[in-house]
């Protein structure tokens, strides 16, 4: 198989873009301290978010209830 410099060249854009691609991925988290800012970030992830603030939710509304319950 022959490879032409072409070729070279387009696998080199498309390292390169990869790289910046990763690069700026990694600054979004840096900044904002947020490993998952999208949907598609980490969807596993963002599941589990959301599982944890329904939970979270749920035991705010339970300590509303005592308070009420106990005066």
């Amino acid at each position: 198989m022959r490879i032409s410099t072409m070729m070279m060249f387009n696998n080199l854009i498309r390292n390169l873009a990869k790289g910046t691609e990763r690069t700026q991925e990694l600054q979004q988290i840096l900044s904002t301290g947020k490993k998952i800012n999208r949907l598609s970030d980490d969807p596993i992830g963002n599941l589990r978010v959301i599982n944890y603030q329904s939970n979270l939710d749920k035991l705010s509304q339970y300590k509303e209830n005592i308070k009420v319950e106990s005066i």
